[in-house]
């Protein structure tokens, strides 16, 4: 067993074949055959939404309104920020389009709570469930004008058809 800083080095891992890795985990849009053409996937273990909660005076249903943000996606080279950058880019946001911010998970959490960033992107259903509430709660104490939600988008199939991982979320 080795600890890894995510889906992305797990492929880059058993990519190598001297790094002694011979199985390991990575999300499902991180490979492909076109960059990992010699890694064989054995099947999904689950289906995983993506959600992004955000920080707002104002409803986000679209993911172009998160241009010109601060938006926790994940440490580099883990699978959320793969995930995160590849769904974030169907609406024109990247690295030059918005702030993208390394927090995941409960960090992510702080960070939005603590208005460090406008949104957070996880792949992790424990993040919109456990911490949910704690988001709706924060909103009431800290500033009863700002709005902590999870963006709804107006065209979720049309998310799908334009991201086929996020079709299982449907």
């Amino acid at each position: 067993m080795r600890e890894t800083a995510g889906a992305v080095e797990n492929l880059r891992l058993l990519q190598d074949p001297k790094s002694g890795v011979h199985i390991g985990f990575v999300t499902g849009d991180v490979p492909d055959s076109s960059h990992a053409p010699e890694v064989l996937s054995l099947g999904p273990i689950s289906t995983v939404p993506f959600w992004v909660f955000y920080s707002s005076t104002e409803p986000i249903d679209r993911l172009s309104q998160l241009k010109g943000k601060r938006i926790a996606v994940g440490p580099i080279g883990s699978g959320t920020r793969c995930s995160a950058e590849n769904i974030l880019s169907k609406g024109g946001v990247n690295s030059q389009t918005a702030t993208l911010l390394p927090f995941a998970g409960l960090d992510a959490v702080g960070a939005l709570k603590d208005g460090k960033v406008d949104a957070a992107c996880s792949p992790l259903p424990l993040f919109a469930i456990v911490r949910a509430s704690e988001l709706k709660a924060a909103n009431e104490e800290v500033n009863a004008s700002r709005r902590r939600d999870c963006l709804k988008l107006r065209s979720a199939l049309g998310a799908a058809v334009r991201h086929p991982a996020a079709a299982s979320a449907l």
